[in-house]
């Protein structure tokens, strides 16, 4: 059972590494995943972070799940993580949503 969804004690954002890595972000209150709309978690979730959702050669940890995870599966785990999110979060992100699709 899932008791957490944070990912790094490193409080809000993404901390560049030396590398050109990033730290994983967390998908709370702290975190910037409420600032995507559902199409490009998607994406990252499927492909991990490559065009259009990242610049060409990026190198992240994130893997792609596309392989691993049907469409479905990939939609259940983002309605968990968002399940988890404030009523103000998720209203943040169906705004984004909404732009994104107009």
């Amino acid at each position: 059972m899932v008791k957490t969804l944070k990912a790094n004690p490193i409080g809000a954002g993404v901390k560049p590494m030396e590398n050109c890595q990033h730290l994983l972000t967390m998908h709370d209150e702290i975190g910037h995943t409420r600032h995507h709309p559902d199409s490009v978690l998607f994406g990252i979730t499927k492909n991990g972070l490559v065009p259009p959702h990242a610049p060409a050669n990026y190198r992240s940890d994130m893997p792609a799940w596309g392989s691993t995870l049907k469409d479905s599966d990939i939609w259940a785990v983002l309605a968990f993580i968002k399940s988890r999110w404030s009523t103000k979060a998720r209203k943040v992100q169906e705004e984004v949503n909404a732009r994104a699709d107009g």
